[in-house]
């Protein structure tokens, strides 16, 4: 019985050991990585799906490509865009960095890990450009255009669409949406629960806009003692010359077309 008990523990130790090569290197995949790729920096992030890796890929301008990848031991192999061109690499994980390889041209890049949190805010790596990016959005913004794509593929026309309804960015963060859209959304409602001009006024100064990552979110000033909703709602942007093209980030949700105020 006694010369039992140390192969049951070297038993066990070759059972965790493999169990850490095939599953535990894979789990510690997650998370956000910092390096130059074609000499420009950028910021990759991995997420584990099942047997697939899904990745997205931003630059500076924070313009994003999505990428997927089988799982490997130690990594994965996958197509990724790079410099515009779809190219094979392979990435392997070597404690808290992560190795690209360009299959075609053999050339490595080095991606340091920065959070396991896929929320880190990408504006501690490119402070500058979130700058840039905050300066372009405070303004006011002329909406001339809301659809949707419904369940059919049809586009679904919102009804904010041709009412140049006008939303602020202000300098300070807050943001305030055209108070006449409270008004016509009252239309339907019974007079008697109708908010009153002040109200409305008050309504359209309870929120604020923020940037995070490649999403601007509104979320209330002054969180709302007991509601789910105090970190707001969020859409993807995109400048298009003058114009700003926001699209939420719901599954179906809207997508909206504003140009400047002159």
């Amino acid at each position: 019985m006694k010369a039992a008990k140390p192969l049951i523990l070297i038993f066990a130790c070759i059972t965790v050991y493999f169990f850490f090569i095939s599953f535990g290197l894979a789990q510690t995949m997650q998370g956000v990585y910092s390096g130059n790729i074609a000499g420009e920096l950028s910021v990759i992030t991995l997420e584990q799906k099942g047997e697939m890796i899904y990745g997205e890929l931003y630059d500076k301008q924070m313009n994003k490509s999505e990428f997927f990848g089988a799982k490997e031991k130690s990594g994965f192999r996958g197509v990724m865009e790079i410099s515009g061109e779809e190219m094979e690499v392979s990435a392997k994980i070597e404690k808290s960095t992560l190795l690209l390889t360009v299959k075609s041209s053999g050339e490595v890049f080095t991606m340091d890990l920065v959070s396991k949190n896929l929320a880190y805010d990408f504006s501690k790596l490119f402070p500058e450009q979130f700058d840039d990016i905050k300066n372009k959005l405070t303004r006011v913004w002329i909406l001339k255009e809301q659809y949707k794509i419904d369940e059919k593929g049809d586009i679904v026309k919102g009804v904010m669409t041709g009412k140049n309804y006008m939303f602020a960015y202000m300098p300070d963060g807050k943001y305030v949406p055209d108070i006449r859209g409270f008004r016509d959304a009252q239309q339907k409602i019974p007079a008697e629960y109708r908010m009153s001009g002040s109200e409305m006024f008050e309504a359209a100064n309870m929120l604020s806009w923020r940037i995070i990552n490649d999403k601007v979110n509104f979320y209330p000033t002054k969180p709302i003692p007991g509601f789910s909703g105090n970190d707001g709602f969020s859409s993807y942007f995109e400048f298009k010359g003058n114009e700003l093209i926001l699209k939420s980030d719901m599954p179906n949700g809207w997508t909206e077309h504003y140009v400047k105020k002159d």
